[in-house]
């Protein structure tokens, strides 16, 4: 490896000095020092409007919900619930059970209900287990208020006090109203509603109320009052409590058709636990108000439908579950929330400053371990912790650093572009210098050609009667004009110099190329040489081929090169054609064919050399760089292409550029 030279490695220090400089005064110029900057004050103006919305708007709470989604499903619980025991009444179950249609009710969509002499059964059956506490949810209309068995099913809940009646509600937080059957009025106190509380816009349910209103009492909610009944040492809260949610399949189940079969099998599965009977399919709603049956939980996703909705019966089950288990969520304190967004969002700003790479794989790197150790906490310690304020905080930071960098880099590019454009004016001063140096050679050097000549002829005046020793010193300046001849070639092609190494700093920029447009732009170039040498050009471009996708400055200098030495070499009256057409492997060719002398064999390849040009004065009259076609031959290869050449002595030549599709 070439050592890098102590000016290369000083210019590199300067400009990291440069670059650390611009951004620190590039940071305090963003933070205030110059905020007339009409995209400082647009920027904060932006941000201050998000701030505004997301705190305003349903946003935050639909994007915190979307969290909690993340790490409730990240950690599953694993175990299955030992607290609840849940027997279902599905539409098998009840289809199964009853068989007399006349006591057969129905809702408003003609789903059956269960009769209240099943309903009478299954009490009767669960008041003769040894679970610690009964829950029954019942749909208002799921019995008539006059039917007989209603009186003997409220004597055994009166004389148990293990069972609660459950009634579906929607919590009001506000006096209502209570709509309970007559019957049912003689155990009141063990009539509890299992409301839902939900906010304004029906959002996911998170949270479920301790206490509530039946009528015009607040009286405690059925998953507070059955947590008491099974546990003793339970003291219930004001305000709510939030639920920790579990699949369904955490809890086991039975069908109400396999409990009626087998009853004796499964008071032993229900000994020491909570046990609830209720509908997992949907069934107008309970006493309290019309609601139906499926709740919009965090288990279920966005639309509370039959299909993805979760049945109230599984959400009391998690509630009940919750406080027995004491792992219902705990927020955490404000502080951690804080100390978690100035954390995160100073990493997201640092992975940013490394570029927008490392600041993307950084932030997500950043975000899966943040979700993971979340649903840690969320499993193993019941505690949430807020994630919505810190995805704002890490969002308002990636941008701020995003723009500030960019500016920064912005100015970097611009002072680069600075010592750049000096570099190219030296550069520029140096080429004038050396071209004007070969210019003021040149001269000199075609007055010692002049001189030379001039000499030669007048000794030859006076050189009849030398001899042999005549023959020798024309030689010498025979010898002498060849070498300034050839000198001043070489001067020649030293102009040309300045030409090829600014094509080598041309940007490559491919766009789409019309080859007859650029064909014909070139040609009105050379208008008077053909008109005055009466050549005849043709273009022939085959379908197909009329566009290619390349450089077009590069293609200009190649083409024009072929067509300048078709004009130079050719015969006066001769002909020009000039070809477009597709190969088989995509490519496509352009060529330049003309009617000049040819090119022998072995001097096809060495006429594409730097400096290199054919000496033969009979057959090329006409003087070139030796420069043209190098640079032919460079540019193509600079395209990704090749050029060839064609040609037998005596018969044209045919110069062509080979260009991928």
């Amino acid at each position: 490896m070439m050592a890098k030279s102590p000016d290369e490695n000083h210019n590199r220090t300067l400009s990291t000095r440069t670059y650390k400089m611009m951004t620190t005064a590039g940071s305090k110029y963003f933070l205030g020092r110059k905020i007339k900057d009409p995209s400082v004050i647009f920027i904060l103006v932006t941000f201050a409007v998000i701030t505004y919305l997301f705190y305003t708007t349903d946003f935050r709470r639909s994007l915190e919900n979307y969290f909690f989604d993340i790490r409730a499903t990240l950690l599953p619980a694993e175990h299955v619930s030992e607290n609840v025991f849940i027997v279902r009444i599905d539409d098998e179950s009840i289809m199964k059970l009853e068989k007399d249609p006349i006591r057969l009710r129905v809702d408003n969509k003609k789903r059956p209900y269960l009769s209240t002499a099943t309903l009478l059964k299954t009490v009767s059956i669960l008041s003769n287990t040894d679970a610690r506490a009964v829950a029954v949810l019942m749909p208002e209309y799921a019995f008539p208020a006059s039917d007989l068995d209603m009186n003997e099913l409220a004597l055994i809940v009166k004389y148990d006090q293990r069972i609660v009646i459950g009634t579906a509600g929607y919590n009001q937080m506000q006096p209502n109203l209570a709509r309970l059957p007559a019957v049912l009025a003689q155990i009141e106190n063990q009539v509890a509603g299992y409301e839902t509380f939900r906010s304004r816009s029906n959002s996911i349910v998170r949270t479920l109320p301790f206490t509530s209103y039946r009528g015009l009492s607040e009286v405690e909610t059925l998953p507070v009052k059955i947590t008491e009944i099974a546990d003793s040492t339970f003291a219930s809260q004001y305000g709510t409590f939030s639920l920790k949610p579990r699949q369904p399949g955490t809890y086991p189940s039975i069908s109400l058709a396999e409990f009626l079969g087998e009853p004796r099998r499964w008071m032993k599965e229900m000994q020491n636990k909570v046990v609830i009977v209720g509908y997992t399919v949907a069934r107008d709603a309970g006493f309290q108000t019309t609601d139906p049956m499926f709740v919009h939980t965090s288990l279920t996703g966005f639309s509370p439908t039959l299909d993805n909705g979760i049945a109230t019966t599984w959400l009391m089950a998690n509630a009940i579950d919750n406080l027995l288990s004491r792992e219902n969520l705990s927020p955490a304190p404000e502080v951690v929330n804080l100390i978690q967004t100035i954390l995160i969002a100073v990493l997201c700003g640092f992975f940013w400053e490394w570029g927008s790479l490392t600041g993307a794989l950084g932030t997500m790197l950043c975000w899966a371990i943040l979700m993971t150790v979340h649903a840690a906490i969320y499993r193993w310690f019941s505690t949430s912790i807020p994630l919505s304020d810190t995805f704002l905080a890490a969002g308002l930071t990636t941008v701020f650093v995003a723009v500030r960098k960019l500016r920064m880099e912005l100015m970097y590019m611009a002072e680069q572009k600075a010592k750049t454009d000096a570099k190219s004016q030296i550069a520029t001063l140096q080429s004038h210098f050396l071209t004007g140096f070969a210019v003021w050679l040149k001269s000199r050097t075609s007055s010692i050609m002049s001189l030379v000549s001039s000499n030669a002829n007048a000794f030859r005046t006076r050189s009849q009667n030398l001899g042999a020793s005549a023959a020798g010193i024309e030689d010498l300046y025979n010898r002498a004009f060849a070498a300034a001849e050839d000198f001043n070639e070489y001067l020649e092609a030293i102009n040309q110099i300045p030409e090829l190494e600014s094509a080598q700093h041309k940007s490559l920029i491919k766009e789409p190329v019309e080859i007859p447009q650029l064909v014909e732009t070139i040609l009105r170039r050379f208008s008077l040489k053909i008109e005055s040498r009466s050549i005849e050009v043709s273009i022939v471009v085959e379908p197909g081929a009329e566009t290619v996708k390349t450089n077009r400055q590069l293609l200009d200098a190649i083409l024009f090169n072929f067509i300048s030495n078709a004009v130079k070499y050719g015969p006066k009256g001769g002909a020009i054609t000039i070809r477009a057409y597709n190969l088989r492997n995509g490519e496509i060719r352009i060529s330049v064919r003309d009617q000049g002398p040819g090119i022998a064999k072995e001097l096809q390849e060495r006429i594409f050399e730097r400096f290199y040009r054919i000496r033969d004065d009979r057959m090329y009259q006409s003087k070139g760089t030796g420069l043209g076609l190098f640079l032919c031959r460079y540019f193509a290869e600079h395209l990704g292409g090749t050029v060839d050449v064609i040609s037998d002595e005596g018969s044209g030549s045919e110069f062509a550029v080979v260009l991928p599709a």
